[in-house]
């Protein structure tokens, strides 16, 4: 009969599974067999190499303390390693005296010369610590002849090995505290000293959370502490099981409570959720990373900085980093919406930890909020869709028979579609993994796209100069879908753009910034205005198709309620049914600076607002009366404020910015005269 080698691995279809359970095992049985897992392996220094301690455990998780004699364990020295999972058989029981004893089991198992092992097939990884509570032991609740595991957070260390007082024993001490606030004093002999220092050192982060397996207490003065129990005691720094995750101190930074005045040296835990190159800064190292909530933030490395440990930075790790510092996040593009990104120091360190989710951290953005303008289009954004097409013509830039480039659109659950180009280097990896694709509906996802603003068409562009005497150019611009914001051009780039485009000009803009609007008097809705940079590019493109009702006029009834925000311009249409003389604030000084003149208009419901233009609109609408031919003559106002002068609204131009024409050969010019001629009556207004 053929028997299995000690190194063979035993299947439970090999021999049948009679293995008994540490809680059954009794001094009656016989041929006993028990399936175990050596979780520890150590030399009693007494017993010198005649006895090998271990402790083992069962697949319910109870653990027992075996003494094996030292020719068994040389017989089987292949097998009984730490972490093995073994068959036992033939070994002796006896009962479990003294004072020191690993695990709380009534017997211990011994060896003789008919003990064997077998190597079986892992049936569990899991540590199964058996953590005692400080309190308990702090009251003697816990039998001091039993090892216990403990776990906290290492506050401080005690070296008194060469002190030259005599008031104290020159011994090491450290001190632990758990989560319930409870302090434990722990007795460290000579000889763990410089293993646990040295482990000690490889931890960066400002809290340690220790683990101590197989402690043994000891009561010194009434007063019970703790210390190792042979050479069986063990220390873990860190380690990764979930009590550690329930012990880790929850103070870690959040990605948004990153400002520069916070303490740097405050660890922060976060999962790499993207590893880059910056085409344009090929020296650096680019990292996304996310925390516990999603919340992201970029980090740079320099080439000094992430050369010698940057393989260990992967996609999908969870780290801890300390000693990093904060800059401001600028330029055209940026990954995240933090208004900072983590520098990587040369004294920056990290090092990897335990996964505290298992999350793609996606924050997609809705298709209609794309459309509309409503995303910052100097953040990346995640989106997902179904794929409807591809392609490589544009209707931009029509066919690309080399196809550089190719273009694709994406399809929401709404119905709703956007359009995205990929470059070359992106395209050839997206037909790659499209080729993978056996389904007929496929759906997309984009991670970190960046929005293009295209097909712009300038609606209005003037200059500006501030009471300091700080020139700007100033520009409205809006996409084919009517969405409009307001765009500057700081004095410095003025002479760089200004000849480039004019008014009714298509352009497509890329790498700018945004900036918060503020102020008393805003162009349009958008919260943010577009700043150029001087990375700024701007391209002029063919004609489209001119916005149809580009307009957007005002209600009058709605101006004349008050009902409207006066921090926003509007637009009105309306007849011309009265005009005052233009008149100069200074009459000595007949110029175009000082000009103003009122008049009144009046829309299809016949409703008449008064209003005001000053300087050089003021001169220009009288100029274009004395003109104009039509008998009634129809004014188109853009951009002008609503203000309530002495309880009444009125509508004045508002610096450079403010249009005005009449007759403008314009949709809602031919619009208005249709429903004004089926709206006849007197004026009215509000007094």
């Amino acid at each position: 009969m053929s028997q299995n080698s000690s190194h063979d691995i035993t299947s439970d279809v090999d021999q049948p599974d009679v293995c008994v359970d540490f809680a059954d095992l009794g001094p009656g049985m016989v041929n006993m067999r028990v399936k175990v897992r050596i979780i520890r392996r150590f030399v009693c220094p007494a017993y010198g190499v005649r006895f090998v301690d271990f402790v083992l455990e069962d697949p319910k998780g109870q653990k027992i303390h075996a003494v094996i004699g030292g020719d068994v364990a040389q017989r089987f020295s292949s097998i009984l390693i730490e972490g093995n999972c073994i068959t036992l058989s033939d070994f002796v029981l006896r009962m479990a005296l003294g004072r020191f004893r690993p695990s709380s089991h009534r017997f211990r198992l011994g060896s003789n010369a008919l003990t064997s092992v077998n190597l079986i097939r892992p049936f569990s990884q899991s540590d199964n610590f058996h953590f005692a509570k400080f309190s308990d032991i702090k009251e003697g609740h816990l039998n001091p002849c039993f090892c216990v595991d403990l776990i906290g957070r290492l506050l401080v260390t005690f070296d008194f090995r060469r002190s030259e007082s005599n008031r104290v024993n020159h011994r090491f001490f450290f001190q632990m505290k758990d989560r319930s606030g409870v302090r434990l004093i722990f007795r460290l002999p000579d000889v763990f000293v410089d293993s646990f220092m040295n482990e000690r050192k490889k931890w960066i982060g400002d809290f340690q959370i220790l683990i101590v397996r197989f402690a043994k207490l000891e009561v010194v003065k009434g007063n019970v502490t703790a210390t190792t129990a042979c050479t069986s005691t063990q220390f873990f720094f860190d380690h990764e099981c979930p009590e550690f995750l329930m012990a880790r101190p929850r103070s870690s930074i959040c990605v948004s409570d990153l400002i520069p005045s916070m303490n740097e040296r405050m660890m922060g835990r976060f999962i790499i959720i993207r590893r880059f190159r910056c085409s344009s800064r090929l020296d650096t190292l680019e990292l996304i990373l996310a925390d516990e909530k999603g919340d992201r933030i970029q980090a740079s490395i320099g080439l000094d900085c992430f050369a010698y440990d940057s393989s260990r930075l992967v996609e999908g790790t969870w780290i801890f980093i300390k000693d990093f510092g904060l800059v401001d996040a600028v330029g055209s593009v940026r990954p995240t919406r933090h208004a900072y990104k983590i520098l990587w120091n040369l004294s920056t360190s990290f090092k990897r930890t335990v996964v505290t989710a298992s999350v793609d951290y996606f924050k997609f953005v809705r298709f209609e909020d794309v459309l509309a303008g409503l995303v910052d289009p100097c953040v990346c954004v995640d989106l997902i869709g179904r794929l409807m097409c591809v392609g490589n013509y544009d209707e931009d830039e029509g066919l690309n028979s080399t196809w550089e480039q190719i273009y694709l659109e994406l399809e929401n659950v709404r119905g709703i579609r956007i359009r995205c180009r990929l470059p070359k280097g992106y395209a050839t990896k997206f037909f790659s993994g499209l080729k993978t694709c056996a389904d007929n509906i496929i759906l997309c996802v984009m991670r970190f796209a960046r929005l293009e603003l295209y097909r712009v068409k300038v609606l209005n562009k003037w200059r500006e100069r501030s009471e300091a005497g700080y020139r700007t150019l100033r520009m409205i611009l809006c996409d084919k879908r009517g969405s409009m914001i307001e765009a500057k051009i700081n004095s410095e780039l003025i002479t760089e753009y200004d000849s480039e485009f004019k008014d009714g000009d298509w352009i497509a803009l890329h790498h700018f910034e945004l900036d918060l609007v503020t102020g008393d008097m805003r162009t349009t809705r958008h919260d943010y205005r577009i700043n150029f940079l001087p990375s700024t590019i701007l391209n002029l493109i063919p004609d489209k198709d001119d916005l149809h009702y580009a307009l957007y006029p005002s209600s009058f009834l709605d101006v004349l309620d008050d009902k409207l925000i006066r921090t926003y311009l509007i637009n009105l249409i309306g007849y011309v049914v009265d005009i005052d003389d233009i008149k100069y604030s200074d009459p000595s000084k007949r110029s175009a600076g000082y000009a103003m003149t009122s008049f009144k208009i009046k829309d299809a419901k016949n409703y008449v607002l008064p209003c005001v233009a000053i300087g050089d609109l003021a001169e220009h609408f009288h100029d274009e009366w004395k003109r104009t031919r039509s008998s009634r003559v129809v004014c188109v106002l853009r951009w002008w404020g609503i203000y309530k002068v002495s309880g009444h609204m009125v509508i004045q131009s508002v610096g450079r910015c403010s249009r005005l024409d009449l007759d403008p050969d314009m949709p809602e010019v031919a619009d208005f005269r249709v429903k004004s001629s089926a709206s006849k009556g007197s004026s009215r207004s509000r007094d």
